[in-house]
């Protein structure tokens, strides 16, 4: 009975699986209009679908995603940003997407003659 009961608790583990999550590669780029500087800001974060999670650069910026499945293939994805640079939020805008996961995707908003282009690359991620 022993030795049934650890090859059962050695065994158990192998059948509980990871659920899927969603990675998204974000990058920020940042160029002040007439300007040809232009800094730009990459990372990525492995997220629970249908939640909401943000991303701080220090004292940069706060991007926040809210994932929404729409079918196995594809999610809308709202990604809103705020420039912190300045000491204080500033909110420079939003936008919804419709992207088949596993795609990629780019959008630009503006704020105080300042452009601000975000790339949307997503994937499915294993969660821990």
């Amino acid at each position: 009975m022993k030795t049934i009961l650890i090859f059962l608790m050695l065994l158990l583990p192998s059948f509980v699986k990871s659920e899927d999550g969603l990675v998204v590669q974000f990058t920020i780029e940042e160029q002040a209009d007439g300007s040809n500087t232009q800094q730009t800001y990459t990372n990525a974060l492995l997220m629970t679908l249908n939640e909401t999670h943000s991303f701080d650069f220090e004292n940069l910026y706060t991007i926040k995603f809210k994932s929404r499945t729409e079918n196995r293939k594809s999610i809308n994805l709202v990604v809103s940003i705020k420039d912190l640079s300045e000491g204080k939020p500033y909110y420079i805008g939003a936008k919804s997407l419709n992207i088949e996961i596993g795609s990629a995707s780019s959008f630009v908003l503006n704020r105080n003659k300042t452009s601000y282009k975000i790339d949307i690359d997503t994937s499915y991620g294993k969660l821990p």
